[in-house]
Order: structure tokens, then C-alpha cells, then sequence
């Protein structure tokens, strides 16, 4: 599958928590072979002081909960903002969450930037290991 479109996603309420992805802003589930070539924009407006507020932005995948990604390509940029909280841009997925186990595998890349993974709970912060 591939997709040629911008995606944005945006809050600003309370705990609101964006998630943009060229393909998915937010996967539970198997993606293969799949290509983006748009932006993927996050942008939390949230004024709530309890950093509590995040923004996730992706060349692929906003945010990965749980699942299998393989053979995934981004093309496009890739941008996150919060205005009182934390904002992950990563160039194939923003935010990978470790606890369910996901799986990136094969050729998974971007050929932009930012590149990798914005945060990586396997690793403790960003990164390049896909």
C-alpha cells in the first residue's frame, strides 16, 4: 500500500495527545510494505500546566502501541509541537511504546529528516535502530 498525503493532527484540550502519520497516526495492528510521501504534523495547543500534554509525528506511524511494521518508507516531513508537554518526531515513527512488544522489521527507513525513531522505549530515547 502506499500514501501520497499530508496528515495533521491537532489538540488542545486538557490531556490531549495528537498522533500524525503518513499512513497511520496511531497502530495497533500488522503494516506492511507500505510508502508515504506527505507531511505528517502534530501540534498539541494545550495550555494544561502538568506536562501531561504530548504531540506524536511520523514519517509512517505516529505513535506504535503494539503490532508489526515491515517494509515501511517515508518520504515527506515530518514536524511535532505541544505547547506545556513533550513532542516526538521521529522520521519513520514518532513514539514506539515497548510494553506490547512491537515489531519493526525488514526494510523499514526514511529517506528524510529527522531519521529513525523519535523515542524508542527498547532503547531509552531516540533512535536509528530499526
Amino acid at each position: 500500500a502506499s500514501a501520497s498525503a499530508s496528515a495533521t493532527a491537532s489538540g488542545s484540550g486538557g490531556t490531549t495527545s495528537p498522533h500524525a502519520g503518513g499512513v497511520v497516526g496511531y497502530n495497533g495492528g500488522r503494516v506492511e510494505n507500505c510508502s508515504a510521501t506527505g507531511n505528517a504534523t502534530a501540534a498539541n495547543a494545550s495550555t494544561y500546566t502538568a506536562n501531561t500534554s504530548y504531540s506524536y509525528a511520523g514519517g509512517v506511524f505516529g505513535y506504535v502501541n503494539t503490532g508489526t511494521v515491515r517494509n515501511c518508507e517515508a518520504r515527506g516531513g515530518v514536524a511535532a509541537s505541544a505547547v506545556n508537554g513533550t513532542a516526538y518526531t521521529g522520521g519513520v515513527i514518532g513514539y514506539l511504546l515497548s510494553y506490547y512488544n512491537p515489531t519493526v522489521t525488514g526494510n523499514t527507513h526514511t529517506t528524510g529528516q529527522p531519521s529513525g525513531i523519535g523515542w524508542d522505549e527498547r532503547s531509552g530515547g531516540p533512535s536509528n535502530n530499526i
